[in-house]
């Protein structure tokens, strides 16, 4: 009797762990919804949205192809924002890949609302609630003026449509060496970024998980 008994509980404990976990691995970030503004595509907003886009937050650092063959590797005008897969060689803990983010509507960002990208930038959230990987400096770009966030998205909006299908980034959490259960700040630009909460990001509870690179 008390095993059966015993055996019960034990099903109903594993079963309330299985749920709990299943919720981690599913849940998203608690969010705002995106603002319904239409930003105004002026020359003066998409002039200060290139020159902060190429020069200040170095969009083109992860987005844009670049020509190898040449110093400096200057970005391919025709290739500007089309995304770009971290080559394996660079020991990314998984597949990472900066999207295209150009109009394109089927393979870029071309079906997005300007609040849906004012968001990614600002709050590191993708369309339908996607939590996007934090080589993409959101916590840095958060408190960015209304108006160059404008600029920004105007700059976007005003690139070539490049039809460009890339996969979606796939993140492998013990294949980072000594993870202790969180992500560490990614170096971005040159730089190491300040992690979030102190030492790192929470991670939910899995080995592996997909996140939306920005």
């Amino acid at each position: 009797m008390w095993k059966k008994i015993a055996g019960s509980v034990a099903l109903i404990v594993l079963a309330v762990a299985g749920c709990g976990l299943g919720y981690l691995y599913i849940r998203k970030p608690a969010m705002a919804p995106p603002s319904p503004i239409q930003v105004a595509m002026t020359p003066e907003r998409i002039a200060r949205g290139a020159y902060l886009f190429q020069r200040v937050m170095d969009c083109d650092g992860c987005h844009s192809q670049h020509d190898e063959s040449r110093f400096g590797r200057p970005v391919v005008e025709s290739g500007r924002g089309k995304g770009y897969i971290f080559p394996a060689e660079m020991g990314m803990p998984g597949t990472v890949v900066a999207p295209n983010i150009t109009p394109d509507r089927e393979t870029g960002i071309g079906a997005w609302t300007d609040g849906e990208t004012i968001r990614a930038i600002r709050e590191g959230i993708g369309r339908g609630g996607r939590v996007l990987f934090p080589m993409m400096p959101y916590t840095n770009y958060k408190g960015m003026s209304d108006e160059d966030v404008y600029a920004v998205v105007a700059y976007t909006n005003s690139l070539l449509p490049v039809r460009n299908p890339l996969p979606g980034t796939s993140i492998n959490l013990w294949r980072i060496p000594g993870h202790d259960g969180r992500v560490r700040g990614v170096p971005h630009s040159g730089k190491a970024r300040e992690p979030i909460r102190g030492s790192g990001w929470p991670v939910a509870g899995s080995s592996a998980f997909r996140l939306q690179l920005w």
